[in-house]
């Protein structure tokens, strides 16, 4: 135990050597959580870090906090997803047997040896709730993709991976790129409403969303985002020159279906000031901020190597002016 928790310390202190105001403050909770033998809360601390992170090694270095804290409360499973993401973003790394449990370390390559002979499994799935009844009810522009052509011509895109339509659905695949990764409608729009089904299927990263209200380069506008990793959970965020502010920081939703192959309807309605949200038709979310007021529409996710995966979305929804 005492091993366990000196590595859990050390893995602590290397995010501090890049500051991360949000992100320390979460991993600081975290670590005295753990300290305190409150692991649930360390998990959720934890958790909440790793969507929060944009660089890879730091991610690497948070997941493997959170397998620890599983290890520690013989949650094994667990423990072995998030050894399983540490493969995904990086295959090769490896972890000193002076600082880990030789427990640990046995369970940390009986996992390699799985991750490199298993292919990650993809599933047919449900598509989310209908989207509620939101939108403008005589819109100057409408668009309702279903993406059954293997056309793109709506959209316009910032890749950091790879976007095509196949079988009926938009599917990004970060492959082994780093950032933010978005697909938007190449004009702006001030009221509308918003609306599309969204799934991960494969990848470490857990949360996709809907950008709006952002320039074409997506250095300033709004986010709403979803994690579907364990508890489920959305988010809002307000971008100022490439800086993420929290409008409405991680909160804990039922509504959120986690795991993959899970799909989620999340929607948003811009009037004026007033901005609200939705997942799976019902609404979470109601802030006033006029910090924009028109701007691009977008669908967002994340490259592999900043915490991505695979995704898919269907049944884009938008009507606006």
């Amino acid at each position: 135990m005492k091993k366990i928790f000196l590595c859990l310390v050390i893995l602590i202190f290397t995010f501090h050597l890049y500051p991360q105001t949000d992100v320390d403050k979460i991993l600081e909770e975290g670590k005295k959580a753990y300290m305190n033998g409150d692991y649930e809360k360390a998990i959720e601390f934890f958790n909440q870090a790793i969507n929060l992170i944009r660089n890879k090694a730091e991610l690497i270095e948070a997941h493997l906090s959170l397998a620890l804290t599983y290890f520690t409360v013989n949650q094994i499973e667990n423990c072995k997803k998030e050894i399983r993401r540490v493969f995904e973003l990086n295959p090769n790394h490896s972890i000193d047997p002076d600082f880990y449990s030789p427990k640990f370390v046995l369970l940390f390559e009986s996992v390699r040896k799985e991750f490199t002979k298993t292919p990650p499994k993809k599933v047919e799935p449900e598509k989310g709730e209908k989207p509620p009844d939101i939108g403008i009810t005589k819109p100057a522009f409408f668009l309702e993709e279903r993406f059954e052509r293997e056309s793109l011509k709506n959209l316009s895109f910032i890749e950091n991976g790879k976007w095509k339509v196949e079988q009926g659905v938009l599917h990004f695949d970060g492959g082994d790129k780093l950032g933010d990764a978005v697909a938007f409608i190449p004009r702006n729009f001030s009221n509308f409403s918003v609306s599309v089904d969204t799934s991960r299927i494969s990848g470490p990263y857990s949360s996709q969303g809907i950008i709006f209200r952002a320039d074409s380069n997506f250095k300033n506008g709004y986010l709403f985002q979803i994690y579907t990793g364990r508890p489920g959970m959305f988010s809002i965020w307000k971008i100022v020159n490439g800086e993420f502010q929290a409008l409405s920081h991680w909160e804990n939703s039922n509504l959120v279906k986690v795991g993959f192959e899970k799909w989620n309807k999340i929607a948003v309605e811009a009037r004026g000031e007033i901005l609200a949200l939705y997942i799976n038709g019902t609404q979470v979310a109601k802030i006033s901020d006029g910090t924009y007021r028109s701007g691009r529409i977008g669908l967002w996710t994340k490259g592999k190597a900043g915490g991505g995966g695979e995704v898919l979305f269907d049944n884009l929804l938008v009507k606006g002016e």
